[in-house]
């Protein structure tokens, strides 16, 4: 006991009741009420007096009463604090001031000088463990002098609840473009204080995107560039939309801004100038406010790049065992200025009737010089028709550039006929540029639908599956297929009610050219239905569309135009700044190992950087990257001094790209000072002035402290003699009460 006391002389006093005191007051006086209600009617009081001592026991056990024990001194490790530094492309904006008489800085550079100075770095590793993160999307860490304004969006939340320190400073303008999370997200065990950097202000925006429906036409032909609108903060105003050519004004229309994003689309046939095979048409669009001007206007304007070529795509077309399917392709094909078909027919075992185009003369057989087309159409019984090297001819053309269309499923078959016995070794040599492994065909009505591969650069975009190819008859029958290859894009899939879905188009790049699949037949009774909205009026049916597309873009063999051995191709020709770009040089026909390439990406503004291309593969394929620094529009001119028949001296082979800053970071510059307060205030911190450090480090400082000396809390009523107390009371009036014959 005497201990106790002594415990509770060194120590402060205060009470952690398990209960609402009212209820424990309450107990207390219920237990004591009902003792004296039983001692007046036996007329004992002296039991009384042993129950009230009890009570009163037990009443400071259920008050909690408890001592704050001093701690010992101890060596404690210092506590840690983490910088954590914003590097995204918002924290170049020059709007930080550091003093009134000074002028304003970029954020960033507000940051490295007012606290990743040596003077200040060691003020606070003094106190604590202090370490530099770097954040944009990601964590990483940083090195003070290094540190740019890179970051195309930032991830602030998350980057917070990453950080693992006892104390975090948050050195940012207070963006979060991912979306990610919420401030309340992103708890933390530790503090969090802030310095919101740059200035908050309003930021009313009008923004322009930009995107023609087909990027590669023929002369005369017509296609739509749309424009998507999007404004925040100037409903009901005035905007004029502009289309410029070349940077001359072709055409504008005006709008009232009633609607968040509007569309507006021009139509337009780009040009294609007297002598040249081939031109890139720049359009660039523009939007603006009629009265009035915004302060951010980089996102206003956008460049869309379209390929006009001249020529004819000369057609190859072998069908041993003629049908519907290919007979109407054949009838579009030749009926289409684009193209010229040279079609050679079976009939019956060794019968042959040919019809020739103009691409070549009759007196030469078309399948012994498959490079003079642009593209190969194979029917079914073609081995009645060719000679057993052929499959071997059109692999090593496939390769070379050129393009495939088997568009009756398996185009070799194997019979007891002469004509027939060469089927399955064709059939095997064709193995290599086909892309799926066939099977036997299967009758029966069913649907097609758009596959996964048919985005907007594919053949089939724009022919929405709701509108168009769900109103249309279904196929007659079905290819059954044993694999595809696994680079094969499906272009368009059976739509069937049992099993999974198989491909009933399908694409396959082989070295530089392409093979296409149809696994189907019926298509050619979508020749007899029109209702597609086109510029191209041998194309007005959904059959019509359908081929025409898909034969552009094999003829082009997905970068190549129609006469060109070699071709220049770019991953992307929209491109957001320092996103490197590849490019890709494909050629066809030649040899490509001593090719003398020259490459150079030409700026806008007169600047130009030599890029150096490397073959890559044994097909002809050379690659280049190039990372854009400027935003603006590059011209990729491609030359080749010692091969004037590939590409003509002067006349280089260009693709154009358009580098724009989209941004979030850039789209909303404003500094958001309340979205800091609302992260850091929760965890007891506070949002800064630039420059101010103390509470930081009077936090750390008392952190550190408290570290070294840690009091502690403990219950003061478990010991024994508190225990003894109330046990031996209550016994010693049961005890009593049983010897005198009471309850």
């Amino acid at each position: 006991m005497s201990m106790l006391i002594s415990n509770m002389a060194m120590a402060s006093m205060l009470y952690r009741p398990s209960l609402a005191w009212g209820l424990i007051v309450l107990v207390l006086v219920a237990v004591v009420l009902s003792g004296l209600v039983a001692a007046r009617r036996e007329g004992l009081w002296w039991p009384m007096v042993l129950r009230v001592i009890a009570v009163i026991a037990l009443g400071w056990v259920l008050l909690g009463y408890s001592q704050t024990q001093p701690g010992r001194s101890g060596d404690a490790s210092p506590p840690k604090l983490a910088l954590l530094i914003d590097q995204s492309l918002s924290m170049a904006e020059q709007d930080a001031v550091v003093s009134p008489e000074s002028p304003a800085v970029s954020r960033l550079d507000a940051v490295r000088n007012a606290y990743l100075s040596e003077a200040m770095l060691n003020q606070l590793r003094a106190v604590a463990e202090v370490e530099l993160i770097a954040f944009d999307e990601q964590l990483r860490s940083a090195n003070a002098s290094l540190l740019k304004p890179t970051g195309t969006s930032t991830a602030l939340y998350r980057a917070v609840s990453q950080t693992t320190a006892d104390a975090t400073l948050i050195l940012s303008d207070g963006h979060d473009t991912t979306r990610q999370a919420q401030p309340g997200d992103a708890t933390k065990p530790g503090r969090l204080f802030a310095v919101p950097i740059g200035t908050a202000r309003s930021a009313p925006d009008l923004a322009l995107q930009a995107w023609p429906d087909s990027d590669r036409l023929f002369e005369d032909q017509s296609t739509t560039i749309n424009t998507s609108i999007q404004q925040n903060g100037y409903t009901g105003q005035q905007a004029v939309v502009e289309l410029l050519h070349e940077g001359e004004l072709i055409e504008s229309q005006n709008m009232t801004l009633n609607q968040r994003v509007t569309t507006v689309r021009f139509a337009v046939t780009p040009p294609l100038a007297p002598g040249q095979t081939v031109q890139a048409n720049h359009y660039t669009a523009r939007v603006r406010l009629v009265q009035g001007d915004e302060s951010y206007t980089d996102n206003n304007a956008e460049d869309v790049f379209i390929q006009t070529s001249r020529g004819q795509i000369k057609v190859l077309l072998l069908e041993g065992e003629p049908y519907w399917d290919t007979r109407s392709l054949a009838r579009l094909i030749t009926s289409h200025p684009r193209f010229d078909l040279t079609a050679i027919y079976g009939f019956g075992g060794e019968r042959r009737a040919q019809l020739f185009g103009e691409t070549i003369d009759q007196t030469i057989k078309a399948t012994q010089q498959l490079e003079t087309f642009d593209i190969v159409i194979l029917g079914r019984q073609v081995q009645r028709l060719v000679d057993p090297s052929f499959a071997d001819r059109l692999t090593r053309y496939v390769r070379s550039g050129g393009a495939v269309v088997f568009a009756r499923g398996q185009p070799f078959e194997s019979g007891p006929d002469n004509a027939s016995q060469n089927g399955a070794a064709l059939a095997r040599g064709i193995e290599p540029i086909s892309p799926v492994d066939w099977a036997q065909p299967v009758l029966g009505e069913m649907r097609v639908r758009l596959g996964e591969a048919s985005d907007a650069g594919g053949p089939l975009a724009g022919l929405q599956e709701g509108e168009v190819l769900s109103r249309l008859p279904g196929m007659l029958a079905a290819t059954r297929i044993d694999g595809r290859k696994s680079a094969s894009l499906i272009l368009l899939e059976q739509a069937t009610q049992q099993g999974p879905s198989m491909a009933a188009m399908t694409s396959l790049r082989v070295g530089s050219g392409m093979s296409l699949a149809v696994l189907t037949e019926g298509l050619w009774r979508w020749e007899l239905l029109p209702g597609v909205d086109t510029a191209d009026e041998q194309a007005q049916s959904i059959y019509g569309v359908l081929w025409i597309r898909a034969l552009q873009w094999l003829a082009s063999g997905g970068e190549f135009l129609p006469g060109q051995d070699i071709a220049l191709e770019a991953d992307r020709v929209t491109a957001d700044l320092n996103q490197p770009i590849n490019l890709r040089i494909s050629t066809r026909y030649v040899e490509a190992n001593d090719l003398d390439l020259q490459l150079i990406a030409v700026h806008s503004d007169g600047t130009s950087q030599r890029l150096t291309p490397t073959l890559s593969d044994t097909s002809g394929t050379y690659t280049a990257s190039f990372t854009p620094k400027q935003t603006g529009v590059y011209a990729i001119e491609l030359t080749s001094p010692s091969r004037s028949d590939l590409i003509e001296p002067g006349q280089p082979i260009t693709t154009r790209l358009a580098i724009i800053d989209r941004s979030p970071e850039r789209r909303d510059t404003s500094a958001k000072p309340d979205a800091l307060k609302q992260l850091v205030e929760p965890t007891g911190g506070q949002c800064l002035a630039l420059g101010e450090i103390e509470p930081v480090l009077d936090y750390l400082q008392s952190l550190q402290a408290l570290r070294g000396s840690q009091d502690t809390v403990d219950y003061a009523f478990n010991t024994w003699p508190v225990f003894a107390l109330i046990a031996g009371c209550l016994g010693l009036e049961w005890i009593l009460r049983r010897r005198m014959g009471l309850r």
